[in-house]
Order: structure tokens, then C-alpha cells, then sequence
């Protein structure tokens, strides 16, 4: 099984680093393919950021996304109740889909299409609320595609993304993702490392009230879905 610790030898630190390293490689280059621009076949609907990473190196793994999420409960539009308690993974095609959202996607074999869309469960308050969706990686996961999304008008924020894998003993141990933090400024003023956003949405690093540290993820919609004022 893969993990995260290194064993205690020389040669095997080294192994681990350059294993490290190529993954993180991979991952940078696949992030490419979702900066803003990109086709990712997302509906122009949801403002969506997303991260890409290899899948190989977490095969067979539990991974669990976590994150902090608020939004601007005014605009929030009417919908009905979801049932389902906090940390319950919830399917994309759930009735009630207005409000934040954390997501996440692993895709295989392109043959097999992408895979299923998990969610968080909604955040409708301008309260912080730490959501997470567990899944284990499939043994044939190519990969990983997570992130922020937003649903109906905003603005939302997001804030301390974690990625991270199970360990043996049953504790959680944190993936390195750049920019987790979601503190750093990239090209244009959009959150470095992250993409995928549509042209009718904008994202930023916004200073004020950030969950921790000095910054958050605001995302908004920056004009109106066709056919509407």
C-alpha cells in the first residue's frame, strides 16, 4: 500500500523523493490543461476552480477533501432541504444543488469516460463551515481532478483546502498541494495554481475575513447566463 512516510533508509528517502518529485511534475503539467481557457466541458452556470493531479501514486488509497466555505446567503436562490448530515458525501445530481460546494472527480481510462462527481454537502450561510467527501482511489484511477464550485449568483468564498491520504494507524496525513492555503496571487489576480474557471465568473484572493491565515477565495459571477438580465 502506499504511503506517504518514507522509509528510514538512504536509498529509500531518495526513492520516495524522486517519486515525489515526478508526481509533482505530472501535476504541474496537468494543471495546465485547467487553467482559464481550457475546455473542461463545465456548465457556464457554476463558477467553478479546479486542481488536477496525478491519480497513480494514490491508487487503492482513502483520500478525504477538505475544506472551509462560505458564501453571501442573500443571493442564495430558493431550494428545497437536503437530507443528508455534514461530511455525507453528496451526488452532483441531487435535487439541491444552490450554494458552495466542494467537489471532487477521479477519471481512469479515457474509454471509461469521467467518473462520478462527488460533492460536499452545501454551505448556504455566511458562516465558515469545514465540509469534506472521502473516497477511496480506484486501483485503475489516472486522475484527480478536485476543487470549489458555486452554484446560483454568490459570491463565495473558499479558504484551507486539504487534500489528504489515510494512514495505516488510521490518521490522516496531508497531500501537497501549492497554493492550499489560497493565500497566493497568480496571472491576472487569480488564485496561483488554480483553474478552470469559466469567462462568466471571476476569482481572487480576497483579504478580508479569510478563514486563516491573510487570504481566501472569492469567487462571483461577472455577467449573466444567456437568455437572462
Amino acid at each position: 500500500m502506499f504511503s506517504l512516510a518514507s522509509p528510514p533508509t538512504t536509498t529509500g528517502r531518495f526513492l520516495v523523493g524522486f517519486l515525489f518529485l515526478a508526481s509533482l511534475t505530472r501535476s504541474l503539467m496537468a494543471q495546465e490543461s485547467a487553467l482559464p481557457g481550457a475546455d473542461l466541458s463545465q456548465d457556464a452556470g457554476e463558477g467553478r476552480l479546479t486542481r488536477v493531479i496525478d491519480a497513480v501514486p494514490l491508487r487503492g488509497e482513502d483520500i478525504r477533501l477538505r475544506m472551509a466555505l462560505r458564501l453571501e446567503e442573500a443571493e442564495i436562490p430558493a431550494c428545497g432541504p437536503q437530507e443528508a448530515e455534514p461530511g455525507v458525501i453528496v451526488s452532483a445530481s441531487d435535487d439541491c444543488e444552490s450554494g458552495a460546494f466542494g467537489w471532487l472527480r477521479i477519471d481512469g481510462r479515457p474509454a471509461a469516460g469521467p467518473g462520478e462527481e462527488l460533492r460536499t454537502v452545501r454551505v448556504a450561510s455566511s458562516q465558515w463551515s469545514v465540509e469534506e467527501v472521502k473516497v477511496r482511489v480506484p486501483a485503475d484511477a489516472l486522475e484527480l481532478l478536485f476543487g470549489v464550485l458555486l452554484e446560483g449568483e454568490g459570491p463565495m468564498w473558499a479558504d484551507d483546502v486539504q487534500l489528504a491520504v489515510r494512514q495505516p494507524d488510521g490518521a490522516w496525513r496531508r497531500f501537497p498541494i501549492p497554493n492550499a492555503d489560497c493565500e497566493s496571487v497568480g496571472n491576472g489576480g487569480r488564485p496561483a495554481a488554480w483553474g478552470g474557471i469559466d469567462p462568466a465568473w471571476e476569482a481572487r484572493i480576497d483579504r478580508d475575513a479569510p478563514y486563516e491565515g491573510s487570504g481566501a477565495i472569492r469567487i462571483t459571477r461577472t455577467r449573466s447566463e444567456p437568455g437572462t438580465k
